[in-house]
């Protein structure tokens, strides 16, 4: 998997987008922060389904983790 932190001026935080492999084609999930400050997963309809280990949603929700306190802590409010 790889992970691409993406910035947008439109969004009060950057967000993360996971790709199944270095090509990165197509995202097939995103991380952002909500106003709240709280993890929002969205996951994207693809071509081709996106088969995910119990240890792949435990590194997604590892990285997820560490985006939001690292964002969380740039200060951006």
């Amino acid at each position: 998997m790889v992970f691409e932190k993406v910035g947008d001026i439109n969004s009060l935080y950057p967000y993360l987008c996971i790709y199944e492999n270095d090509t990165k084609d197509n995202p097939f999930m995103e991380i952002g922060i909500s106003q709240d400050k709280l993890l929002q997963y969205t996951i994207y309809a693809n071509d081709a389904d996106v088969k995910l280990s119990a240890a792949d949603w435990m590194l997604i929700q590892t990285k997820a983790m560490d985006f939001l306190s690292k964002e969380l802590a740039n200060g951006a409010d």
